[in-house]
């Protein structure tokens, strides 16, 4: 594995283009992890258990979400991600909480054996327990403490909380792991088989739409783009347009985000649209917002391209 900075990295692929490979779910980015407590869960239909705990010391496979936000700014906290169940130093299948499940989203402690070949499971970091919220205050209730008014508020809450069931779960609580960039490491033979496939894989590519992507984003970062979903769209739409006027583009992307035909499929990327505004979703889930005067620029470098 490589650093993600790394100059080997920069001449295959651009940031960009890593990002829009994770987005896609082809390609993982990695960080490693000291010596820490992790707790191992797996999901059973709509269910979460907890299944054993350790400390563990080895890669941890980033969400594709934090992946893509570290990448872009530079640095991400993260609670939790998939790792490889050889990096545990040790393996517990008793549990290191003294209060009873559930405990937030997870339903109870189902212990598994650690497997004999290595496997990627999901894991929280530093995990910590503590009682139902209507526990404590019952107990505050009960202790007397605090003047009568106090008391009888508390008394009050907690009948509130269980009324809505609200805090009647042990929460479970989580120590933060920030990651820098720097620290991001990618597989630089598969980033290789993805981005440059050889001669013979492009006559018969098995991912047309892939390879047109990777076409477009480098005409894109030529006029000086970052090649974002909402570029790939403005140069869809531009070419499907007989007039390259800001204004004509606008009005066929609102057309179509409002007709039932959706010929240009924008809304898989436009979210909504105001007097002044085009709003999006980036390949990480995350919701922009652009002025159209600052979309015009754009849409002036695009014709560029046509």
């Amino acid at each position: 594995m490589t650093p993600i900075d790394h100059s080997a990295v920069s001449e295959i692929a651009s940031e960009g283009q890593i990002a829009q490979l994770i987005s896609d779910k082809k390609i993982s980015l990695f960080c490693k992890v000291s010596a820490r407590k992790a707790l191992v869960i797996t999901k059973e239909g709509e269910a979460w258990y907890a299944r054993a705990h350790g400390r563990f010391n080895g890669y941890c496979y980033l969400y594709n979400k934090d992946a893509v936000e570290c990448l872009r700014k530079g640095s991400t906290k993260i609670t939790a991600s998939r790792v490889s169940t050889d990096g545990f130093i040790d393996w517990s299948t008793d549990s290191p909480f003294k209060i009873d499940f559930p405990i937030s989203y997870i339903e109870k402690w189902e212990p598994l054996d650690r497997p004999q070949k290595p496997e990627l499971l999901h894991a929280l970091f530093n995990p910590t327990a503590h009682e139902p919220v209507v526990n404590q205050l019952d107990r505050a209730v009960s202790t007397g403490q605090g003047d009568n008014e106090f008391t009888e508020f508390l008394s009050k809450a907690s009948q509130v909380f269980k009324n809505a069931k609200r805090g009647t779960k042990s929460a479970l609580n989580m120590h933060q792991i920030e990651i820098h960039k720097l620290d991001l490491l990618i597989d630089l033979d598969r980033l290789k088989e993805l981005v440059q496939p050889t001669e013979s894989s492009q006559t018969s590519h098995q991912d047309p739409e892939g390879k047109e992507r990777w076409e477009l984003n480098k005409k894109l970062e030529s006029v000086g783009l970052h090649p974002t979903r909402l570029n790939q769209l403005l140069y869809r739409v531009m070419n499907a347009s007989k007039e390259k006027s800001a204004k004509a583009i606008f009005n066929l992307i609102e057309e179509d985000f409002y007709s039932k035909e959706q010929e240009l499929n924008v809304a898989d990327t436009i979210t909504g649209i105001s007097d002044t505004r085009l709003y999006w979703e980036d390949s990480s889930g995350q919701n922009r917002e652009n002025k159209f005067k600052t979309l015009e620029n754009q849409l002036t470098r695009l014709r560029k391209l046509i």
